[in-house]
């Protein structure tokens, strides 16, 4: 009989399998796509200034100044850009 002295390195193999697995790769496979490469685009880089910004997005939603530290929060539907 082999005792756990009779080994100098033990290994644990473990398998796994996520059950949900399955549904999700049907689901993906049953998903069409949708075919973007007529879609314009909109992109700004990350040290736009302000005219950038709006010529690109259009006038915004709501416009927010602050003094202290002086800066102008950019609002459209939601998503906000920050011009310090």
């Amino acid at each position: 009989m082999l005792t756990s002295s009779d080994f100098k390195y033990g290994f644990l193999i473990l398998i796994g399998c996520e059950p949900l697995a399955k549904e999700t790769m049907d689901f993906y496979e049953s998903t069409e796509s949708i075919d973007l490469s007529g879609e314009n685009i909109n992109s700004i880089s990350i040290n736009s200034y302000e005219n950038e910004v709006i010529n690109t997005f259009g006038k915004p939603s709501e416009v927010e100044e602050i003094e202290d530290p002086k800066s102008k929060y950019l609002s459209y539907d939601g998503v906000e850009f920050l011009r310090k």
